[in-house]
């Protein structure tokens, strides 16, 4: 339903009391409509178990490892990146490292263990690794970032 405003507001962008407002055409219209809470899929319940995994598994990781990650995303913004754009972080470089090496090898990332990873992902446990087998994108000078998982 279209919403207007007393004292001169226009529009207003957010939740408020059960409802959610946006703003469009440059704030010249305000639509509300009742929120209503996303029901639970498989899908949504995969994706979370996947995730906790990831970040169990990012957690146990060694810190050289994780420095030289965000070594490599400082670099990846000097040589490939646009001016105006943040380099990726390091977390999200190891997000996409370990989906698509997971991708390539066809493992389960739902329940793989610490112990199956270390002995499985042997081609992502430097970064020297992960941009040799593709995983990550070649920059200069990556050969020296050679830190173990």
């Amino acid at each position: 339903m279209r919403v207007k405003f007393k004292y001169k507001i226009q529009t207003y962008c957010g939740t408020l009391d059960n409802l959610v407002f946006g703003s469009y055409r440059s704030g010249k219209i305000c639509i509300a409509r009742k929120y209503f809470y996303p029901k639970r899929t498989e899908q949504n319940t995969s994706f979370g178990l996947i995730s906790k995994n990831i970040a169990k598994l990012w957690k146990a990781g060694s810190e050289d490892f994780k420095n030289q990650l965000k070594i490599y995303s400082r670099w990846y913004k000097i040589y490939n990146s646009a001016n105006n754009s943040s380099p990726p972080g390091a977390y999200s470089l190891w997000v996409k490292i370990i989906y698509e090496w997971a991708k390539n090898e066809n493992i389960n990332l739902k329940n793989i263990s610490l112990e199956e990873f270390l002995i499985l992902g042997t081609a992502i446990h430097t970064i020297i690794n992960c941009v040799d087998n593709g995983y990550l994108t070649p920059i200069p000078n990556y050969e020296v970032l050679t830190a173990s998982f």
